[in-house]
Parts: C-alpha cells; sequence; structure tokens
C-alpha cells in the first residue's frame, strides 16, 4: 500500500496512525475484515480484505483530490476496488479534514 501510495503524499503514509508532528497531508491505512475465500475443497491460497484508508488534509478540496488520485492508484497498483463511497468530517483536535474510503483487495 505505501509503495502504491506514497508519491500522493510526499512518503506521509502509514499504518493504523501517523507519527506524531506530522504535518498534513498524509494518509493511513487499516485492514477492516474480508471475506473468506473458498469452496467444498477448504480454503483458497488468495485471500481478500477490507483495506481501509484514511486521509487527512489541511481542507476539503485537497482531501477530495488526494481521494479520487488513491482510488486510480489503487486500482492501478493493486487491483483494488472500492467498496461504496468515501464520508468526509473534520477532525476538532487537529482542524483537519478526513476523509475515509474503504476498498476490496485480493492478495
Amino acid at each position: 500500500v505505501p509503495q502504491a501510495l506514497n508519491s500522493l503524499v510526499a512518503d506521509k503514509v502509514f499504518p493504523g496512525v501517523a507519527p506524531l508532528g506530522t504535518e498534513p497531508a498524509w494518509i493511513i491505512y487499516t485492514a477492516a475484515g474480508g471475506v473468506p475465500i473458498g469452496d467444498v475443497d477448504g480454503p483458497d491460497r488468495i485471500r481478500n480484505c477490507r483495506l481501509r484508508v484514511d486521509i487527512y488534509a489541511a481542507d476539503l478540496d485537497e482531501a477530495e483530490a488526494l481521494v479520487q488520485a488513491v482510488g486510480a492508484a489503487m486500482y492501478a497498483q493493486l487491483k483494488a476496488m472500492p467498496l461504496g463511497e468515501w464520508s468526509s468530517s473534520r477532525e476538532e483536535e487537529t482542524n483537519l479534514t478526513r476523509i475515509t474510503q474503504d476498498f476490496s483487495l485480493y492478495y
């Protein structure tokens, strides 16, 4: 995931949480479930992950531009598909815009 997204936010893609003092914009990714894959022969070697991507940016315009670029990069480089539309909120503590988008990723 970092290899697919680092160029969008100057190498500020982190698993779980950004280091304290990170300047916006940055991206956080976390596993948020997935779908087991198998059939009557048992589990398959292919796995599925529901990957949650959170974008933190100074304002909504920057965050929206990034979510579009993230979606394109996730598909082009990882063949990950969005699961529904993204949602946005304003973080009170940081005064940053946060956009969340879930993707289905097979590996």
